[in-house]
């Protein structure tokens, strides 16, 4: 007589943040857990942040991870050795991300540049209109988001295996 016990791991609720422009609360953040110090995704979610930049999830299995927060527009920022535990629930504060990844490659560069100008000068009901463009989230694509991106072109997001 044999018996096999299955253990499921154990999950935990996670909280954080973002500084970001209460106008841009819409916006979705996605979040990625890597093996702390590599650059092997264990699991991904999505939340939505309020008008404070707060955002919640579910589910994460305790481990120790180096966790990454994107979203459109912004440059991926993480925070490293992150341990989720029964007696260690943190919370995930990611003070700013930077602009003007409007294509969304993780970098500020002459890609996102052309993509905004192509939707300069449009508003939000409008075809045209480049809601990844829109840095500053007013609904509009004008000069605001252009200053924004040339203030970071050439900047580059957090890679995991790299913190």
């Amino acid at each position: 007589l044999s018996f096999v016990l299955e253990i499921e791991d154990a999950v935990f609720p996670l909280q954080g943040n973002v500084d970001i422009l209460s106008s841009c609360a819409d916006r979705e953040i996605e979040l990625f857990f890597y093996s702390a110090g590599t650059d092997e995704l264990m699991s991904s979610q999505s939340a939505v942040l309020d008008s404070m930049g707060n955002f919640s999830i579910e589910g994460v299995i305790a481990g120790n991870y180096d966790v990454f927060a994107k979203i459109e527009g912004f440059l991926q920022k993480g925070i490293a050795a992150v341990t989720v535990a029964e007696d260690n629930i943190p919370e995930l504060n990611f003070n700013s991300l930077i602009p003007g990844d409007v294509n969304g490659d993780n970098q500020v560069g002459q890609d996102d540049l052309d993509l905004l100008l192509d939707a300069y000068n449009t508003l939000s009901e409008e075809a045209a209109f480049d809601r990844a463009a829109d840095l500053n989230c007013d609904g509009k694509v004008d000069i605001n988001d252009l200053t924004e991106l040339i203030k970071n072109f050439g900047k580059a997001g957090d890679q995991p295996g790299q913190l």
